[in-house]
């Protein structure tokens, strides 16, 4: 798996959760609809990103909202859900993400590096 497909596997997981969070979608039919056309290894780490970070969200809310000087609620647009699928990866997951280059596309890239920086 190179990086590239790491970086699109974290969008994608990204996106499935905050559909999932946000408008209450079921998330096996909006997993099926993402992950046609990735690699059987890809398509296993953002299975296991999406329902790890919906398992643990209470104890990785509570780590970011621990070191974020906003409140969680309060967080830009999908920054949220950007800390909580690095963190699940940093805390229980052997691959690690590379949040400031990931974040960077999205404009977020100070506030989700150093917030990522403090909870490691």
């Amino acid at each position: 798996m190179s990086s590239r497909s790491a970086s699109a596997v974290r969008v994608r997981a990204v996106e499935i959760l905050r559909q999932a969070l946000r408008r209450r979608a079921e998330v096996p039919p909006l997993l099926a609809a993402r992950e046609a056309d990735l690699s059987p290894a890809d398509r296993d780490l953002l299975r296991e990103i999406v329902y790890g970070v919906l398992r643990h969200r209470a104890p990785l809310d509570a780590e970011l909202a621990s070191v974020s000087r906003a409140p969680l609620a309060r967080l830009e647009k999908d920054l949220r859900e950007i800390l909580e699928v690095a963190l699940y990866q940093i805390r229980r997951l052997d691959r690690c993400p590379l949040t400031p280059r990931w974040t960077r596309r999205s404009g977020r890239r100070g506030r989700a590096g150093g917030t990522a920086r403090r909870s490691s």
